[in-house]
């Protein structure tokens, strides 16, 4: 992050709403034109089935559910075109659903476009395959992310395409809790933060490694990144400055990446996975670890398969 730039306000400051001029020139990003999004509103006939609980046992549920014994869904969603769907997001009220797919679209469906095999909204533009989407606290916005980088927002509402950014290689993204304030991490270790709609943009750049993963911390005025190196690193969203890091030397040629972390609602610890099958608690407050776990089967512990 820039350390010209003016930092943004966040809940629990002064002011809540970030000023205009929060953002300078040399933190600014490109905004991309998108002259050839193309946006259908029931157009593009998605295949939806509706599953019935009498008749054939062998139905098909799809690709990769071949032989499924579960429960029978209500409803399958096949409007990505047979291709792989990477990603789902409601809004908050359940109205809402976005899926993400391996076609380069994202379509949003409600409890009508479900039932009448159409999806309110395709969402085009991508350069690669839709691998995370979301709607923003308030879900008065949705965001949709693919492996490239680009980055669309859409209003919720209309389904009306907002804006668009561009990355490095995208490895996550969520919004803010508490105001439309969209974060991401790429391959090159930058972390993002968008204003959301004017488009302003922070970049953390606390490492040149893979930023694996991000969570945003209760108070909302901090972040938590893992990277593939096996550090851990605290932002304050306001200075930019990175308040807290742990690291741990790996043997030479290797790495362990931390792969997912998460923090408690309540206290002040933060959990973060590592691959070498080791789980570590941490009391940010303090700046120290509290509790080193190992873990002997790392699949067993995220609830996959031995």
């Amino acid at each position: 992050m820039s350390e010209h730039g003016t930092p943004i306000q966040l809940p629990g400051d002064e002011a809540y709403d970030m000023d205009e001029d929060s953002f300078e020139e040399v933190d600014m990003i490109e905004v991309l034109d998108d002259d050839d999004l193309d946006i259908n509103t029931g157009t593009d006939q998605g295949d939806l089935g509706d599953v019935e609980d009498e008749g054939d046992d062998d139905v098909n549920f799809g690709p990769g559910l071949e032989g499924f014994v579960g429960i029978k869904p209500d409803y399958i969603l096949t409007a990505h075109m047979g291709s792989a769907v990477f990603c789902t997001a409601f809004d908050s009220a359940g109205h809402k659903l976005i899926t993400g797919g391996e076609d380069d679209t994202a379509n949003v469906w409600d409890s009508t476009s479900i039932k009448t095999r159409f999806p309110i909204c395709k969402c085009r533009g991508h350069a690669d395959s839709v691998v995370s989407a979301s709607f923003s606290w308030d879900s008065s916005f949705f965001a949709t992310c693919d492996l490239s980088g680009v980055v669309k927002v859409w209003r919720t509402s209309t389904s009306e395409h907002v804006i668009t950014f561009e990355t490095g290689d995208l490895c996550w993204s969520f919004w803010h809790k508490q105001s439309n304030v969209l974060f991401a991490g790429t391959d090159d270790g930058s972390i993002y933060m968008w204003k959301v709609p004017s488009g302003d943009c922070k970049i953390f750049s606390g490492s040149t490694s893979k930023c694996e993963c991000g969570t945003l911390l209760p108070d909302g005025k901090r972040l938590v990144a893992g990277y593939a190196d096996g550090g851990v690193k605290m932002f304050d969203l306001k200075s930019g400055e990175v308040i807290q890091h742990f690291a741990k030397s790996m043997p030479q040629g290797e790495q362990f990446p931390v792969l997912c972390i998460d923090h408690h609602k309540k206290t002040q610890y933060s959990s973060n996975w590592m691959f070498r099958r080791e789980c570590k608690t941490v009391q940010y407050t303090e700046r120290k670890i509290n509790y080193n776990l190992a873990v002997h089967t790392w699949w067993s512990a995220i609830g996959g398969f031995n």
